[in-house]
């Protein structure tokens, strides 16, 4: 334990720590969802959720944890009281893949991450209600992330290849809209240079991302809202859908104030 030091939260290295994880059902219940007729309702379930050739490591800096309440009355958050995970010199290396995604068990299909890295990041979580508040500060590279929803056909996928979050990247410096000469944007992933993080979440302007589930009793159906205002840059190496291929996407100075997704069942 004398790498662990501890007050209000506390602080530790991780060295060196490979793993894998599977897990054959994980399930997240809405409390106010009514199951007496239907097991499913207000229910995400993760089917045969596994996490591959996991490694973890730390050298400069440990990883903290806190838990602490905002006392200001002049900031739109105050009396919320939150968990923060900070990583800010983090070494990993993660696949992870879901055989099954179950909303209200409706199956919408199969996800993978190969080689999850993110060298840096942050994250803080409260309540509100029944749902929940967070804010994610990431500094995220993925190798492949793809979507299977449809196992049936051959074309039933969405793949995202080299994929990286950030605040910003250094090619855009001396990006100007109105001068093509500056349009050069490397499409080599290996060539971006990024900086600082990518934001999920604006806790300190009252506007943090949101998860809610809940259950419609009287026209029976279930429901999620997930808010997420969000700020940074996105670069991916290649979009492609099933076979066709679509090439690169870069979408830089993104600052989304409101985004709700809905996700009801039928």
């Amino acid at each position: 334990m004398e790498l662990v030091t501890a007050q209000s939260g506390f602080s530790a290295f991780f060295w060196d720590i490979n793993f894998d994880c599977q897990i054959g059902s994980l399930r997240i219940y809405d409390t106010d969802s009514d199951r007496s007729t239907d097991p499913d309702a207000g229910v995400l379930e993760f089917q045969n959720y596994t996490v591959l050739n996991g490694y973890l490591n730390t050298e400069t800096q440990p990883v903290s944890f806190d838990i602490f309440s905002i006392e200001d009355e002049a900031h739109p958050m105050d009396g919320h009281s939150y968990m923060m995970w900070t990583a800010l010199d983090w070494q990993q290396n993660i696949n992870y893949a879901v055989d099954r995604f179950l909303f209200c068990g409706q199956d919408i299909g199969s996800l993978f991450l190969d080689e999850v890295q993110k060298p840096s990041y942050y994250m803080m979580i409260g309540s509100h209600g029944s749902g929940i508040d967070f804010e994610y500060g990431i500094d995220l590279d993925i190798g492949a992330a793809t979507y299977q929803y449809n196992a049936s056909a051959t074309d039933g996928s969405f793949t995202l290849s080299n994929i990286t979050l950030a605040q910003n990247f250094s090619d855009m410096d001396d990006f100007d809209i109105d001068d093509s000469s500056t349009w050069n944007i490397p499409t080599d992933a290996s060539l971006w240079e990024a900086n600082g993080h990518f934001v999920i979440g604006d806790v300190d302007n009252g506007n943090p991302a949101t998860i809610d589930i809940g259950y419609n009793t009287t026209d029976n159906f279930g429901a999620m809202r997930i808010s997420l205002p969000m700020a940074g840059s996105i670069r991916v190496e290649s979009l492609e859908f099933g076979s066709r291929n679509f090439g690169p996407l870069a979408i830089d100075g993104l600052q989304v104030h409101r985004l709700d997704v809905y996700l009801l069942t039928n």
